[in-house]
């Protein structure tokens, strides 16, 4: 019996170890059908972050280990190519550390300051 691939309706894994026989559905990671009566955990394809999720995680490490404590407070998100970086900080100059923390991690060539300064800008959230 030839091993079911994704491209046969979903179904992608087969493994065979002489006692049983296992078939994986992998549109529903519930979905097992076996030779035996037990559940049989399964391992599940990887698939690896995204070039843009491993930038933002980047910079939220970043982010979050500045010794600037308002920077930690700031969210920062990779999304096609830009850096959106959003919150709220006490001064011009904390806003320019933020920024330029974003500019130095690889990959950030664009981004989008969405920082607001002071307190009132808080207030008019």
């Amino acid at each position: 019996m030839a091993a079911p691939t994704a491209s046969d309706g979903g179904w992608g894994v087969f493994l065979r170890d002489g006692r049983r026989e296992v078939v994986v559905d992998l549109r529903r990671e519930d979905a097992v059908k076996s030779s035996t009566s037990r559940r049989i955990p399964i391992a599940l394809p990887y698939n690896p972050p995204s070039q843009d999720e491993r930038i933002a995680r980047t910079l939220r490490d970043r982010f979050q280990q500045s010794p600037y404590l308002a920077i930690r407070q700031v969210s920062c998100d990779f999304q096609e190519g830009v850096a959106i970086l959003r919150g709220t900080v006490p001064t011009y100059y904390t806003r320019q550390i933020a920024i330029t923390l974003a500019l130095s991690v690889d990959g950030v060539e664009v981004f989008d300051d969405r920082i607001q300064v002071g307190r009132l800008a808080r207030k008019m959230k």
